[in-house]
């Protein structure tokens, strides 16, 4: 009986370690997963993104907040500031979910600069649109223009050529479904943006045609029931289809 009770000891003190080691396992494991986790956290909410033209040195830095999201752009040649921390006015045009991927300097003279950022905004891990920031440095930064385009594909040599489509939506109410119009676009850009639709007077007709029977028609019924809210995101659609069919040339 005795060397039963103490066989019955042994396994239980054995059990015991075996016991106690799987939670000192699964402890460690959840604080370095916790710590991990932080890790990739921290570095979501502190991208910074990084690109060198010579001697300047460019650089935005994604910063998230509880309720914000912000993107700073810092501007060094040789080291010293030409500008630092440029808020991005990402928050006018309604923008969260956005990085910039890609960059461009141009020098005019002396210290005054183009700079081109292109930008990308993320749903689900899938691309929704780009978006291209076309800023003028000099004492300080102004945006010129910010054009979204969705399918975006640039070429690159004395000026740069870029090009993809507008999409314009003709909102759902009622019976009525969402509609979508794609309009293709080249922008080219040195010293001015030009932005010209990529359609033969014939297409160009076409899709004109189909647009306005269908948002009058759309606009005709909202108007009899006094949809305002509807109405205004109508009288949105419309004048995006209108700036995208029509050629124009902005100082750059």
């Amino acid at each position: 009986m005795s060397k039963f009770t103490s066989i019955s000891k042994k396994l239980i003190f054995v059990w015991g370690l075996i016991s106690l080691a799987f939670v000192l396992f699964a402890g460690i494991s959840l604080t370095i997963s916790t710590m991990k986790g932080k890790k990739i956290v921290e570095q979501e909410r502190n991208k910074i993104y990084e690109k060198n033209f010579g001697e300047i040195k460019l650089q935005v830095k994604k910063e998230i907040g509880k309720t914000s999201e912000q993107l700073l752009v810092t501007i060094t040649k040789s080291g010293k500031p030409l500008i630092i921390d440029y808020r991005l006015p990402t928050d006018q045009y309604r923008l969260s979910s956005l990085d910039v991927d890609d960059s461009e300097l141009i020098p005019v003279k002396g210290n005054m600069y183009r700079v081109i950022l292109y930008s990308v905004v993320y749903e689900c891990d899938a691309e929704v649109a780009h978006y291209i920031w076309c800023l003028k440095l000099t004492t300080d930064m102004n945006l010129v223009k910010v054009i979204e385009l969705s399918d975006m594909h640039k070429i690159e040599g004395k000026e740069t050529i870029v090009f993809g489509n507008k999409i314009i939506g003709l909102p759902s109410f009622d019976n009525f479904e969402y509609e979508q119009f794609l309009v293709p676009i080249e922008i080219t850009i040195s010293d001015s943006i030009k932005v010209t639709p990529m359609l033969n007077k014939k297409s160009a007709d076409m899709i004109k045609s189909v647009f306005q029977k269908e948002a009058q028609k759309r606009i005709r019924i909202l108007r009899e029931r006094a949809n305002n809210e509807m109405l205004e995101k109508y009288k949105g659609s419309v004048d995006k289809f209108d700036e995208a069919m029509a050629q124009k040339v902005i100082p750059y």
